[in-house]
């Protein structure tokens, strides 16, 4: 487990053994304005999320139970998350959010790189940040090149990463969007796709 390295927050941070390698802010006043924006929002909890875990300020019994057992995030729930160091922002709608990401997408497009990462999920990190360059800023750091990396994904912020790879696999389940942007088809996570795709390569 030591040895494993974590590229997270949608490419903002590269973590390994607790120490950080790698790192992406935000810009803490169009963090503000964001915030204040999400506050208006119906039927939606907000996350921040920074290095000492997902700051929120809704209390949700539902929500709390998937961050913890789902994602097994640190959360914090507190009065106000401006007072954190944000490194990424994300709207979260158990109805899904479809029906309004469109909309908030265009509306902060200008400001933040803004993505679907989910049914139920959009997220806002600083505009310089993806999993792509998180991911050339790791080979840099190994001494490896594209050609020698395979990545998996499975949702549209998986496509930077894809095209920093020699090798790139979107998952059977994936939209149809993401699986263009990749070079192969993994089964799906149902059927332990990634896992299969590593056998089957090992064994050659």
């Amino acid at each position: 487990f030591d040895d494993i390295i974590f590229i997270s927050g949608n490419g903002t941070n590269i973590m390994q053994k607790g120490e950080k390698l790698y790192s992406m802010g935000m810009n803490q006043a169009d963090v503000a304005r964001l915030i204040a924006y999400m506050r208006t929002l119906p039927d939606c909890i907000f996350t921040a999320s920074t290095l000492d875990g997902i700051y929120y300020e809704q209390h949700d019994e539902d929500f709390e139970r998937l961050q913890v057992e789902g994602y097994h995030n640190q959360i914090h729930l507190v009065k106000d998350v401006t007072k954190e160091p944000v490194e990424k922002l994300a709207i979260y709608r158990r109805a899904g959010i479809a029906g309004i990401g469109a909309a908030i997408e265009e509306r902060w497009k200008d400001t933040f790189r803004v993505f679907q990462a989910g049914e139920c999920w959009i997220d806002f990190v600083d505009p310089a940040a993806d999993k792509g360059n998180a991911l050339k800023e790791l080979q840099k750091i190994l001494g490896i090149r594209p050609e020698e990396t395979m990545a998996f994904g499975d949702n549209f912020n998986d496509i930077g990463m894809f095209q920093q790879a020699g090798e790139s696999y979107a998952v059977a389940n994936a939209a149809d969007g993401v699986k263009k942007a990749a070079k192969h088809v993994a089964p799906s996570y149902e059927e332990n796709g990634v896992l299969e795709i590593l056998r089957k390569l090992a064994e050659e």
